[in-house]
């Protein structure tokens, strides 16, 4: 809706005065027009990165969220229940595998 404007003001905003101004109104151009560059991920010497890491982390919080959530669902309807679920209940992560 409001895009095609955004557009046209940010391709003004490349003739003000102000470098600072200008180099924003250019790199939100470029962002969208050819797209973000890709962020490299950085290996550590065992191989493993702290992005990895993070990444991985966040999937198995996710994976446990969504299992406490489907252990409460009863034909896609969510039951009622009195277990308190706290911010360190989610952030406990499950046993390793073996």
């Amino acid at each position: 809706m409001h895009g095609p404007r955004c557009i046209e003001v940010a391709a003004e905003l490349l003739e003000d005065a102000d470098p600072k101004i200008r180099l924003a109104a250019a790199v939100a151009l470029m962002d969208r027009g050819f797209g973000r560059p890709a962020q490299r991920i950085e290996g550590t010497e065992n191989g493993t990165s702290v992005t990895a890491l993070h990444l991985l982390a966040a999937q198995v919080v996710s994976e446990e969220i969504v299992s406490r959530m489907e252990q409460h669902a009863i034909n896609g309807h969510a039951e009622p229940t009195n277990e308190k679920v706290t911010t360190m209940d989610l952030m406990r992560l499950p046993k390793p595998l073996e």
